[in-house]
């Protein structure tokens, strides 16, 4: 069986959730290809199993993201397909309606494209300071400070829950390696 990983990402923090999700299937048995939607048009109809991957930026997914969902919804309505949204609300979850957020971002996009997929999740992603100009990381350092997280610029801060990208894993490959 094999599954195909199709992501968009701004910072490259989603490139990475694909690649750790892909190195997680492949142990589980599953075939996997990851391609990144601005790069490449991949056809969904063409895999067992497909898993979307976009991060939210000035509250928005990828076009590309969109564009892909749209192009592919009804051969992704009829196969186990999964979401993952990528997003500093998740990394607030623990402030009051950060997951909400997140999941509220999800549950618009599905519905706004019509796919119903089989599962999503919601991660949050990092703050990359040491990768931002001295503008977005002043206006960064500002935006997570009001959210009470980490605004030592020194370094970079990665939030991304990898249990969760564990038990996803699992369950793709649950629905996609027959018995």
């Amino acid at each position: 069986m094999n599954a195909l990983i199709a992501y968009a990402t701004t910072e490259g923090q989603t490139a990475h959730i694909a690649d750790e999700l892909r190195t997680r299937l492949e142990a589980l048995g599953v075939t996997v290809t990851t391609m990144d939607l601005e790069r490449s048009k991949p056809a969904a109809k063409a895999y067992d199993t497909v898993v979307v991957a976009a991060s939210v930026h000035l509250g928005k997914y990828q076009k590309e993201v969109g564009r892909f969902v749209d192009a592919w919804v009804d051969t992704l309505n009829t196969m186990p397909s999964w979401f993952i949204g990528v997003s500093f609300s998740e990394a607030a979850g623990d402030k009051p309606g950060g997951h909400e957020a997140a999941q509220a971002m999800i549950d618009a996009f599905l519905n706004e494209h019509g796919w119903r997929p089989t599962g999503s999740l919601s991660l949050a992603g990092a703050i990359k300071y040491r990768d931002y100009n001295v503008l977005k990381r002043m206006m960064m350092k500002k935006i997570v400070g009001q959210a009470g997280m980490e605004t030592d610029t020194s370094r970079n801060w990665e939030y991304t829950n990898w249990d969760a990208v564990d038990r996803l894993a699992r369950e793709i490959a649950e629905a996609t390696v027959p018995a």
